[in-house]
């Protein structure tokens, strides 16, 4: 068994957590259609960081990359929106598979590195 399979799995798990609580921002609501300022906010967050855990499921780097990525470019586009950065941790606890998806492809790349040398 792999070192790292309880990182591999808890990210898994917690991006399933994670993405059956925000999926639903996603949907139509009673508050209408987006604005287009909105639109973009919704895009990144929560729609790059869903996306970035389903591709993560089969590609880990990638994908938790993809959710890293939109969760800097959605706390960028919130300080440039509002001039300051969304209050609280629950941003970035929703996102935090992002993080542990690339953990577990860097554990992985340098364990099947430092096997590569040695003789079966």
């Amino acid at each position: 068994m792999r070192p790292n399979v309880f990182l591999c799995w808890t990210a898994r798990i917690w991006s399933i957590a994670s993405a059956l609580f925000i999926l639903p921002f996603l949907l139509p609501g009673e508050f209408g259609r987006p604005t287009s300022s909105e639109a973009v906010g919704l895009l990144l967050f929560p729609g790059g960081v869903v996306l970035g855990f389903v591709i993560a499921w089969w590609r880990d780097g990638v994908g938790g990359a993809i959710t890293v990525g939109s969760l800097a470019l959605f706390y960028l586009w919130m300080f440039a929106r509002d001039g300051r950065l969304p209050t609280g941790p629950y941003f970035f606890l929703l996102a935090v598979p992002g993080f542990l998806f690339i953990a577990d492809a860097l554990l992985s790349r340098s364990r099947d590195k430092g096997s590569a040398g040695k003789a079966t």
